[in-house]
């Protein structure tokens, strides 16, 4: 995570460190599909969010009913982990996350909720990538699994492989609904392929 370099608590403003020699894991190359060993380094990453981030009381604001519908842990949430939003060093492929603000199709004040929406949030991007869907299917497969089956094993949250599937289940349709809703159909058929292999990884969860 970026450093804090300013925190003006009246304003709510915060100056962070400026970033050099990194690019969006959106950027990467296909092949980066592949590296095995970066989607478990992301799972660890995000189980290390969870376990360690901590925020004052009073910024506590919940996930939606619809998508908070796992028992179990709390915790302070990243909203929108994506790859848009998970850097990458030139150098050695470090993780840099950035943007700690919920996806507004949730709400962007949300901070609080299961863990699994997180994990949800970043496997369910990579499939409406139609571009990397249409080409790449196996590989984004294995590379999700290996991203979940990472955080599974670093995490102190007590969730399993079936949990993850049991609750992909149940919020996917919901988020398609509120995805389409808001989308040219155009959009809405480029993705139809990359929810049913989404569909498919899910049954194998």
């Amino acid at each position: 995570m970026p450093q804090v370099l300013e925190f003006q608590e009246a304003e709510g403003v915060a100056v962070f460190e400026r970033i050099h020699n990194a690019a969006p894991l959106a950027c990467a190359p296909k092949a980066i599909y592949r590296d095995h060993s970066l989607a478990e380094r992301l799972g660890t990453v995000l189980a290390h969010i969870h376990t360690h981030l901590t925020l004052p009381q009073e910024l506590e604001s919940s996930l939606p009913p619809d998508y908070d519908c796992s028992t179990g842990d709390r915790v302070w949430l990243h909203g929108d982990f994506t790859g848009s939003n998970i850097l990458l060093s030139v150098q050695d492929q470090t993780p840099i996350i950035i943007d700690w603000l919920t996806s507004w199709r949730v709400g962007e004040t949300v901070t609080t909720g299961t863990p699994l929406f997180d994990v949800f949030w970043f496997v369910r991007w990579h499939y409406l990538r139609p571009g990397i869907i249409f080409r790449h299917g196996k590989p984004v497969d294995e590379f999700c699994l290996r991203f979940i089956t990472a955080y599974l094993e670093s995490t102190h949250v007590r969730v399993t492989m079936k949990d993850v599937g049991a609750y992909m289940r149940r919020v996917w349709p919901v988020d398609a609904g509120r995805r389409n809703a808001m989308s040219p159909w155009r959009r809405r058929v480029c993705w139809l392929l990359g929810d049913l292999r989404l569909l498919r990884l899910v049954g194998r969860l």
